[in-house]
């Protein structure tokens, strides 16, 4: 009698609390809209702004983030006739990049640099892809261009940079950094 009584109680507590502490935890699609809600808003700000080129580069870039390079191609050539085209040019750069086109990712990348010359993130990116193509004295100096350039890198960046100059200390990536 008592006994069940007791543990139907706490039964029903433990279940409760735990109904509760799930109800509490945020979910991640509800804290950040993924690229799908992005595009998808972008859209909706495009349509009431037609004219305005960085809506369709933002959308490129959740579009090439996405993988849906045709879209983003789209979208970055329309920003290119209707404003000025370098602006365009660095997720031109990131798309061509994505698809193994290194070639054309780094005369984008260099097209958008001669613009921007002290942009971080296009100098790494342009590293990146200096060093995939064998230019490694380039890569090197985009690298450290972007290190004096960035108050706080990530250390991620440092070892794509070391990374670059293992060959050159026998495949120690100690020696390298």
């Amino acid at each position: 009698g008592a006994c069940h009584e007791i543990l139907a109680r706490r039964t029903l507590f433990t279940s409760f609390t735990l109904l509760a502490a799930l109800c509490l935890v945020p979910l991640p699609a509800l804290a950040h809209p993924g690229e799908f809600e992005r595009i998808e808003i972008l859209t909706q700000r495009i349509k009431a702004q037609p004219l305005n080129p960085s809506l369709y580069i933002d959308r490129a870039a959740s579009y090439s983030h996405d993988g849906d390079y045709p879209l983003a191609m789209k979208d970055l050539e329309r920003a290119a006739l209707l404003g000025d085209p370098v602006m365009a040019a660095f997720e031109l750069g990131l798309v061509h990049a994505r698809k193994g086109e290194r070639a054309k990712a780094r005369l984008e990348f260099d097209r958008y640099l001669e613009r921007f010359p002290n942009h971080a993130r296009a100098l790494e990116e342009r590293a990146r892809v200096l060093a995939e193509l064998g230019e490694t004295d380039a890569a090197a100096a985009d690298y450290e261009r972007m290190f004096a350039v960035t108050p706080s890198p990530n250390p991620g960046s440092y070892l794509s940079a070391a990374k670059i100059f293992v060959p050159e200390s026998g495949g120690d990536l100690t020696l390298a950094l």
